[in-house]
């Protein structure tokens, strides 16, 4: 490890949520949990993957598309 470089709030929980978090990513819930050794997605979604919070402004590019399709369609 580089020197100071203070790695103390890493813990095996940490990695493993990186990990699943990761797999999730690039892959599916049901691969993370996989990885992880969970019978149920349920366990990995809930307590293992860093899901991404999607702010207000995410919501209003979501309403104007929509907004959009459905006056194109009418």
């Amino acid at each position: 490890m580089a020197d100071g470089v203070d790695l103390s709030w890493v813990t095996s929980h940490t990695i493993r949520k990186t990990v699943a978090t990761q797999v999730y990513r690039s892959s599916d819930l049901k691969g993370a949990s996989q990885q992880l050794g969970h019978s149920e997605v349920g366990v990995t979604s809930k307590h293992y993957i860093e899901h991404e919070n999607r702010g207000p402004a995410d919501v209003v590019g979501v309403l104007d598309a929509f907004i959009a399709r459905t006056q194109s369609v009418a």
